[in-house]
């Protein structure tokens, strides 16, 4: 997945600032068109806020959608707050078509089909396999020639009924005797019969002698099929040799194409899983036990109207951390001094690794801490604030640069 990837995602440019109904009775232009309802935290079966961007809980059901453009409709904005869209789109930047994996899955498409073409194409009519006969191995004719009894089984891949010659190749001094020759085959069916190659005892080098059989039809196929005749001096063989090629060389190789695709894949996924800090979340079955706690802050957050504004960048007196600096407002945007503010932070590709911290007060409403953050990368930052009683939670996800940037 990349920035041009189809995601749900909520326009921020569109939303931003977000108001609810009762602060726009006093100035609706200084908002964007989310009014805060919580309708899209709510209706998501993962309980995250896609308000927040880009989240690996996402399982694009896009209940969200629903629930938000029913809001829209109510208070008569467009609908498409929340919506099928990419991070690029979000950002404003122009979309391309044609990158790199939307010329290579074609491609790739391309030469899997082109496999498969070529093997359908280069099947022969007919398959044809040499057995060696039941019984001895072979047997003597008189005094000085040897017979051997050959089966041929031939398998007729056509649409019509084809009849096979069968005939001797390159072997003068060999007799063929054949019952049935041609031997004809109904299409689609197989068909086996018996021959006899006879030959003179002193042609066997070993107990051995190599022949050639060729098997033709009226219709254009042909095909030669080695076999080695057995003789006088030669020992037991297999009864059973097939000496015809493999005809599914194509078929296989597409078939082993894809299974190299299969293991590419699963040594990525192990690659990825390797890194015991993979998961967002430590404990995904505590999350749920604490849902209603949960819920009940977000309501209260709500309740409160605070305003949570974080930014982090490189430290320049401390190598390797960033600062990150909070504006802490209320509803009516004066500033909360005095507050007691932590923060804990963690790189999405390692959020084993937590970092935790307090702010401190370095002018009214404003608190700021020093983390050793120096991972590039999205970042989330849990803040929880506390002043007069009242505890309000945020939390941000930001793609951080902290390589070759300025403080």
């Amino acid at each position: 997945m990349d920035k041009q990837s189809l995601i749900v995602g909520y326009d921020p440019a569109r939303g931003e600032r977000r108001g609810t109904v009762t602060d726009r009775k006093k100035n609706e232009d200084a908002f964007g068109d989310c009014i805060d309802c919580f309708a899209c935290v709510r209706t998501c079966p993962t309980g995250i806020d896609i308000r927040d961007g880009l989240q690996m809980e996402c399982i694009h059901c896009t209940q969200c959608i629903d629930a938000c453009d029913e809001i829209m409709d109510k208070i008569e904005k467009p609908r498409g707050l929340i919506r099928y869209t990419s991070q690029d789109e979000l950002a404003r930047a122009n979309r391309r078509f044609l990158r790199g994996r939307t010329m290579a899955y074609p491609m790739v498409l391309l030469v899997v089909l082109g496999f498969l073409t070529a093997s359908i194409a280069s099947q022969k009519g007919a398959d044809v396999t040499v057995l060696r006969g039941l019984g001895a191995p072979f047997s003597m004719v008189g005094e000085d020639r040897v017979s051997n009894q050959i089966r041929i089984k031939i398998v007729n891949r056509t649409s019509g009924e084809r009849a096979y010659r069968i005939e001797l190749e390159n072997a003068p001094d060999a007799e063929l005797i054949a019952p049935q020759n041609p031997l004809v085959v109904p299409a689609g069916a197989s068909a086996e019969t018996s021959v006899f190659v006879v030959v003179a005892a002193t042609s066997f080098t070993a107990g051995e002698r190599p022949i050639e059989f060729e098997i033709e039809d009226d219709k254009g196929f042909e095909g030669e099929y080695a076999y080695k005749l057995l003789g006088p001096g030669s020992s037991w063989r297999p009864a059973v040799r097939h000496i015809q090629k493999a005809p599914w060389f194509w078929p296989g190789l597409v078939v082993g194409l894809l299974a190299l695709s299969v293991a590419i894949n699963l040594v990525a996924m192990l690659v990825a899983t390797d890194d015991p800090s993979h998961a967002i979340e430590a404990d995904y079955y505590e999350k749920a036990l604490a849902w209603d706690e949960a819920m009940a802050q977000e309501r209260h957050n709500g309740a409160l109207g605070w305003r949570l504004k974080a930014d982090v960048f490189p430290s320049a007196s401390q190598a390797g951390s960033a600062n990150v600096i909070v504006a802490l407002s209320d509803r009516g945007d004066g500033p909360i001094a005095g507050a007691s503010v932590t923060v804990e932070t963690f790189h999405n590709a390692r959020a084993g690794k937590i970092l935790a911290g307090a702010l401190k007060e370095t002018e009214p409403g404003r608190y700021a801490a020093a983390l050793p953050m120096h991972r590039d990368g999205w970042w989330e930052l849990r803040f929880r604030v506390e002043s007069g009683g009242d505890v309000f939670t945020d939390v941000k996800t930001m793609d951080l640069r902290f390589t070759g940037a300025a403080p």
